[in-house]
């Protein structure tokens, strides 16, 4: 009787599945996981995937400058600009190579850039779409106009240029201006600051000042105004002149590195910031005091290393304090009651600091 009802149950499956298949459809079946001969295999094409695109491109010099050649369209390799013996150099519409023309809508950066440039002016045609990071590192320009066909721009473009004056953008652009006369390049849809010159003011309406936009240039003094709720990593970085930063009641976040390696006497924070990021202010060798705000959230204590401080005070909402990265100079902390203190094995650390609950 059993064996009659378990015949009967497998013809019934059989059934259905000829049925499924006769109308069309599919019978699913788990999938398979990748095997690692598979994951070899897929990291292969894509490699080889990417070394056709290489492949496909051409490198041509024209009028002393390397173009690289994708498509049906050139972009301009900034690192050769250093070998160029003139002032002023004219990026063009279009390159012609082997009877074909293509059009030039890119500037990118490099890492072969060269001191005795004598280039000081760059003028960009009007199908420049995209200026890439480190774009105009090594230049010695000093000043830069931003046409209206421009619709991305990486940060940091005019990378350790300390010569750059004037910065404009072209009233046209639908994705940046230089409002205000701000000697700056602003993201209009972010509020953001992406690149800014030893002449920059900071206008009304900013609301982030963006990653690496004044790093390492020649500022003394910065006013962020009022509105600005962000100062994004590495903003501030080695500018070793920088020693007077007035901040605003809206801000609420410093990252990663914002003021690094400056020279930061003594900042006042406000009280509406919340997040300090890590070595916010590390190698500030002059700062020799500071006061963290009471809603503060997320601090490190990496944030002040390679500075000054002798004493520091560890807000009360902060829940854990790293003290393995102490400044040699530091001599008290004081730290909430219930915050957690953690120490790394095997790093250099300041033994020698007097440490209080409170």
């Amino acid at each position: 009787m059993m064996k009659n009802i378990v015949i009967t149950l497998l013809l019934c499956c059989l059934s259905i599945t000829v049925s499924a298949q006769s109308a069309g459809g599919q019978v699913r079946r788990p999938a398979k996981k990748a095997t690692i001969t598979q994951k070899v295999q897929d990291n292969q094409k894509r490699s080889m995937h990417y070394q056709a695109q290489v492949n496909r491109e051409k490198r041509v010099v024209v009028d002393g400058i390397e173009y690289i050649i994708r498509g049906n369209e050139a972009s301009m390799s900034s690192s050769t600009i250093g070998g160029i013996k003139t002032e002023t150099v004219i990026i063009p519409n279009f390159i012609y190579d082997d009877g074909k023309r293509f059009k030039v809508t890119k500037i990118e950066g490099g890492f072969k850039y060269k001191t005795d440039t004598i280039v000081k002016h760059i003028v960009l045609n009007n199908n420049i779409k995209t200026i890439s990071r480190l774009a105009f590192s090594g230049c010695r320009l000093v000043s830069v106009f931003i046409p209206a066909t421009v619709e991305y721009i990486d940060c940091n473009p005019f990378y350790q240029m300390g010569t750059l004056e004037k910065i404009e953008v072209d009233s046209q652009n639908k994705w940046y201006d230089s409002r205000q006369n701000c000697n700056a390049i602003i993201e209009k849809k972010s509020a953001k600051l992406i690149s800014a010159c030893r002449n920059t003011k900071i206008p009304k309406g900013v609301r982030i000042i963006g990653k690496l936009s004044y790093e390492s240039l020649d500022v003394e003094e910065v006013n962020i105004p009022e509105g600005v709720i962000t100062i994004e990593e590495q903003a501030f970085r080695s500018c070793k002149k920088l020693t007077n930063v007035k901040l605003p009641s809206t801000l609420r976040r410093i990252e990663y590195e914002a003021f690094g390696d400056s020279n930061i006497g003594e900042i006042e924070l406000p009280s509406s910031l919340t997040f300090i990021g890590d070595k916010a202010f590390a190698g500030c060798k002059n700062m020799v005091h500071i006061v963290f705000p009471q809603n503060l959230t997320y601090l490190k204590c990496n944030t002040f290393m390679w500075t000054s401080l002798q004493e520091v005070r560890i807000p009360p909402l902060i829940k854990e304090v790293d003290v393995t990265f102490l400044p040699p100079s530091l001599k008290y902390m004081y730290i909430p009651n219930g915050c957690k203190i953690k120490k790394l094995d095997g790093y250099p650390s300041n033994d020698k600091v007097q440490i209080t609950r409170y």
